[in-house]
């Protein structure tokens, strides 16, 4: 567990690849489970199996907003290679800025420790606008997935 920025309200923790139980802050951890489940799938079973999700937290860098004076999870996101998965912010936090935080914490994390060219979202629709603002261009055409109108989108992190 590393603290990769700390401003006067949240720290940005990330759990890095293949989580070693010892490095873990597993209360963090549950509660960014819990969070993404009521967020993504509204405390409904996820679309794929367990075991695949289990296998995605495994493969991935964790990247969670924490309130810096109760511990509290803000938000949390994955980066899955050269993707975030599964973004999610409580809903009192909407708009607050925290979703912000965190991608540009996983875009300066990422430019500095791998080699990607691109990052890449799936993105609802509806949530375009927010990804946009931040850099991310549409690739592709909208597509059906889970139920949800979708647009994959990428931005540029290296030249």
């Amino acid at each position: 567990m590393v603290i990769l920025k700390s401003s006067k309200l949240v720290n940005i923790i990330k759990f890095t690849k293949k989580i070693k139980k010892k490095d873990v802050n597993w209360p963090v951890y549950y509660a960014s489970l819990q969070l993404r489940n009521r967020v993504l799938w509204k405390n409904q079973e996820p679309f794929n199996s367990y075991e695949y999700y289990k296998k995605i937290d495994y493969e991935s860098n964790h990247f969670i907003a924490t309130c810096k004076y109760s511990n509290e999870v803000l938000g949390t996101t994955l980066l899955h290679g050269n993707r975030l998965r599964q973004i999610s912010v409580e809903p009192c936090w909407w708009g607050k800025g925290i979703g912000k935080i965190l991608i540009k914490e996983v875009i300066k994390d990422t430019v500095t420790k791998e080699n990607y060219k691109y990052l890449y979202v799936n993105s609802l629709v509806n949530s375009t606008c927010f990804y946009s603002k931040l850099g991310f261009k549409n690739v592709g055409n909208i597509y059906f997935s889970f139920g949800q109108n979708c647009q994959k989108m990428r931005i540029q992190i290296k030249n």
